[in-house]
């Protein structure tokens, strides 16, 4: 049987979620301008994760990422690291990569 939540741990719950997504708004703000134009830094990433992927796959397909792909992958490795690390950063650091997934997906279409 699943347990009841109080509104207190509700609240608490949102907090938590709510502070962990704004940290990482302020993180991207913050990161653009040190490491460059988002579009560009992550069209060259998948441009070079493409190149790799192509030389590694045992599929005879092509394979192209875009920038949204970027995102996503380096979503996975925080995802990926969380699992087997500690620390909220992975978290924040998930979020901001979605957000910036999401940025990228928007620009594509």
């Amino acid at each position: 049987m699943a347990k009841k939540h109080n509104i207190t741990e509700e609240t608490h719950q949102s907090t938590v979620a709510g502070q962990t997504l704004q940290e990482a708004m302020e993180i991207v703000g913050k990161n653009h301008k040190k490491h460059g134009d988002t579009v560009a830094s992550f069209t060259m990433i998948a441009e070079l994760w493409t190149v790799y992927v192509n030389h590694v796959s045992v599929v005879n397909t092509t394979v192209n990422l875009d920038p949204s792909d970027v995102a996503q992958m380096m979503a996975m490795l925080k995802i990926a690291r969380s699992v087997y690390g500690t620390g909220k950063d992975n978290f924040v650091d998930g979020a901001g990569y979605i957000g910036l997934a999401s940025m990228l997906d928007n620009l594509e279409e």
